[in-house]
């Protein structure tokens, strides 16, 4: 068991913001992914190099970022959510990437 206040760095922290349209977000490894449900687009980004978000890098392939991308959808799924497929040819939403969420199962 953990002490009180003490931060495990491989615990990932989920969150829902319903607001201005649903935004769902992954915290990880000093990393943090943001779906924007409404746009259909996600952010990515190094909260550590990064912490006041102004630098997305979202689309890369980047392991981290496309496993924190499986994390988030099993999340949305577990919640009963289906992640919805971003817009072809935007930089959050390249090919590259939902070819990769369709070879991981969570996109059909």
């Amino acid at each position: 068991m953990k002490e009180a206040g003490v931060r495990d760095p491989e615990r990932a922290v989920y969150s829902e913001h319903f607001v201005s349209g649903n935004k769902l977000s992954l915290k990880y490894k000093g990393f943090k992914l943001i779906y924007f449900e409404s746009r259909k687009r996600f952010e990515f980004y190094s909260l550590t190099v990064d912490p006041k978000e102004e630098n997305n890098i979202a689309g890369g392939t980047s392991p981290i970022e496309l496993r924190m991308k499986k994390m988030l959808s099993k999340r949305i799924a577990k919640a009963g959510r289906a992640l919805a497929e971003s817009s072809a040819g935007s930089a959050e939403g390249d090919e590259a990437t939902l070819k990769q969420l369709r070879a991981l199962g969570h996109l059909q």
